[in-house]
């Protein structure tokens, strides 16, 4: 189509205005005249229909695409959780191996379509694995296998930087290392040296370079003056943060900095941590997601000081574990538990001017944590609530009256549950460019 055509193109992708398409029969060459009409030679149709087909496939390769990149909460293996994947554990009787990575695959299997749309997908993973992997009520560790069926459900990426990174002493920060890397699981926060720790991991999504840090404000064992074979990196060593922000700000366009610190069930996040997370942002973090208190805290918009629009998420509640506990001193928002969770949704776009923007989806999900008098166990799963409502709605069409009763029931639950996490998230105001995704009522 050699020029003819890309004037015109280039300005329907950008928006401006452009005349019409317009088609001359006047010229043995095909060319863009001034007013970038398409001027072509009398052509038999299937080269007519050809060249329109290719400036229509340009014109939508060039439509614009954003890079979206997944961020959910704590992932705990509790014993009833492990319990629990154990009991849904499918032999292979002739191999002697699993078919669904320990029964791993069950605790993921119906949250995994929320987590199959992006590249990079994000967690909290709140356990060492550490052989023998036996646990304590709270002292946790697990089975690598459980890191398979993250992967099969979409997981990239996990922070280990967190509280219960040392539950298996230092040995168990090692073969945590040791094992992430064996199953092709990237992390942050923790690494086999200062230098790698604290370099982050930087990940192209489109044309957008994203950078990923993170960092714990608390353990719950003291970290050794002069840890072998491991760093772990401290939320409050603030030179330290600043000069990782410097350094990794030249390898990427948008900053991520995931953060775990807070009190547990706290329904707000503590003034000390508002203001290191903001000096943070200030100094070149775009977005902070925060992890610890186990519920959903507060979602913010800040405009920093070089007029840069940021946002921090303090706490994204408990993704999956076998945690009941209901919030602390709200008496604003008394229902909300650790049941209840978002995954953020994270969409970046970059402008014509090469500025990069972000616009975010919260999904409200739950923890269902059934007890299984057949397996003498739980059944615990995270579920779209969104996508649970419509499950249950279709199944309601072809059920009795006694069960419809019952399935209204618990419709009207999980209603009461995103009320609870809107709440949560935005304390009855709206924050621009962040979008709460739940089913509205019929």
């Amino acid at each position: 189509m050699a020029n003819a055509p890309i004037g015109s193109i280039r300005a329907a992708c950008s928006g401006e205005q452009m005349p019409p398409l317009k088609i001359c029969i006047k010229s043995t060459k095909i060319f863009s005249d001034p007013k970038n009409y398409v001027i072509m030679k009398t052509m038999n149709v299937p080269t007519k229909k050809l060249l329109i087909l290719s400036a229509l496939i340009f014109l939508l390769s060039c439509k614009p695409k954003e890079a979206r990149i997944i961020f959910t909460g704590d992932i705990i293996m509790h014993i009833p959780v492990k319990t629990c994947a154990a009991s849904h554990n499918l032999i292979d009787r002739d191999k002697n191996v699993s078919l669904n990575n320990g029964g791993f695959d069950f605790l993921f299997e119906r949250i995994r379509p929320a987590l199959s749309s992006s590249p990079v997908v994000i967690g909290n993973m709140e356990f060492p694995l550490s052989p023998p992997f036996t646990s304590q009520p709270k002292i946790f560790n697990c089975t690598p296998d459980v890191i398979a069926a993250m992967k099969k459900a979409g997981f990239t990426m996990v922070t280990i930087a967190n509280n219960h990174i040392l539950d298996q002493e230092q040995a168990g920060v090692i073969d945590s290392i040791a094992f992430l890397k064996k199953y092709g699981m990237e992390f942050i926060g923790v690494n086999t040296d200062e230098k790698t720790a604290r370099s982050g991991i930087v990940k192209k999504t489109g044309d957008i370079a994203v950078g990923f840090i993170g960092y714990t404000g608390i353990t719950n064992y003291s970290i050794p003056s002069r840890p072998r074979g491991y760093y772990i990196n401290w939320l409050y060593h603030e030179d330290k943060i600043l000069e990782d922000i410097r350094e990794i700000k030249r390898r990427c366009d948008y900053l991520v900095m995931i953060f775990h610190t807070g009190t547990e069930y706290a329904p707000r996040p503590e003034e000390k941590d508002e203001r290191a997370i903001k000096k943070y942002l200030e100094a070149g973090v775009d977005l902070a997601v925060g992890h610890h208190s186990h519920v959903v805290q507060q979602a913010e918009k800040i405009i920093t000081p070089d007029g840069r629009t940021c946002y921090v998420f303090y706490s994204l509640g408990n993704f999956i574990s076998n945690q009941t506990e209901s919030v602390i001193d709200d008496p604003v928002n008394q229902s909300s538990n650790t049941q209840d969770s978002i995954i953020l949704n994270l969409f970046l776009h970059r402008s014509r001017s090469g500025a990069v923007s972000a616009r975010f989806e919260a999904l409200p999900i739950h923890t269902y944590n059934i007890l299984n008098s057949g397996k003498k166990s739980r059944d615990i799963q995270t579920v779209s609530i969104p996508e649970e409502i419509d499950r249950l709605k279709k199944i309601r069409l072809e059920s009795g009256e006694l069960q419809r009763l019952a399935i209204d029931m618990e419709i009207e639950y999980l209603y009461s549950r995103i009320k609870v996490l809107k709440t949560a998230l935005f304390s009855d105001q709206k924050i621009d460019k962040i979008e709460f995704i739940a089913e509205k009522r019929e």
